[in-house]
């Protein structure tokens, strides 16, 4: 039998706005990140999340799979290194079982945001006022969604002076706009995803974004939760620098999963100042890779 996936307490949060919230309180936005031979770049992201995202309350799951040994000598290492203190790390057995079983342990009416381990945070975003936002006839929140990206079109925006509104559901080349999801960031109501999931199959996450993408077109989806969100400027991006998955992949610059997990284990890390820095001309943007020594030092034990 497999193993019982056991939401946090709510009482026990990752990066609170402030020391002082009322114990019990639930959290107002859930995270869970798929991970693949990838802790270089898993570390990566959950300095980003550590570093740009504000929410009154979080909590992080990460569903990860390691390949070999010396993968999972990486993923012990980052857990050792605590850069977010309360994280439920669960090694992936069934992506889809553990998937589903990981979604129904979420309360269905909290929001629930999913990444890929090569997302990057490279501006800051305060969660609480755009989930004020995300009101029952919005379908998701893109947080790589920009307007200054060379897109083929680009929706009918409702005016605001803090968050993009737009009907997704349009027709013509689906772009960012019309993708609603994206497991590369996007934000969705839990129940949405819950269900769902319970009733597609995919196998890993490509497969798992690509068959919700196919049920977009649902009675539910088109004409009751017919808007999408997000903010004036795009805070995320994707760093493509390898390709880790069976299944198709977009576009990556093709380092070796393997030489990049020996640098971590060797005590090195991401320069994660140099994505900060970057000028993101698209969703998927390649940053030429930068190490550093790792504050954490070498091998986990």
């Amino acid at each position: 039998m497999d193993p019982e996936i056991v939401f946090p307490d709510p009482s026990v949060v990752i990066n609170s706005r402030s020391s002082d919230m009322t114990d019990g309180m639930i959290p107002a936005l859930s995270v869970l990140i798929f991970s693949k031979d990838r802790a270089l770049q898993l570390h990566s992201l959950l300095e980003s999340i550590r570093d740009h995202l504000q929410c009154t309350k979080i909590s992080l799951t990460v569903l990860y799979r390691a390949s070999s040994d010396e993968f999972s000598l990486g993923y012990n290492k980052l857990k050792s290194a605590k850069i977010i203190h309360e994280i439920i790390w669960v090694e992936e057995s069934n992506f889809h079982n553990d998937c589903v079983r990981i979604l129904s342990s979420i309360p269905p009416k909290m929001p629930l945001m999913m990444l890929v381990d090569d997302d990057i945070l490279f501006r800051k975003i305060d969660m609480d006022p755009l989930l004020s936002s995300f009101t029952k006839r919005h379908l998701f929140i893109s947080l790589r969604a920009d307007r200054s990206y060379p897109e083929e079109r680009q929706p009918l925006f409702n005016s605001s002076n803090t968050y993009l509104s737009w009907r997704w559901k349009s027709l013509g080349k689906t772009t960012v706009w019309q993708y609603p999801f994206s497991v590369d960031g996007n934000v969705f109501h839990a129940e949405d995803i819950q269900n769902l999931a319970k009733k597609i199959r995919f196998k890993a996450p490509n497969t798992f974004e690509g068959m919700m993408h196919e049920n977009r077109n649902s009675l539910r989806f088109r004409f009751l939760r017919p808007l999408g969100l997000a903010p004036l400027q795009s805070v995320l991006f994707n760093n493509p620098l390898n390709k880790v998955q069976t299944e198709g992949e977009t576009w990556n610059s093709g380092e070796d999963p393997a030489e990049l997990n020996r640098h971590y284990l060797d005590g090195m890390c991401i320069d994660n100042v140099v994505m900060y820095n970057s000028v993101p001309n698209n969703m998927h943007y390649s940053v030429p890779l930068k190490l550093k020594k790792s504050p954490f030092g070498e091998h986990a034990e």
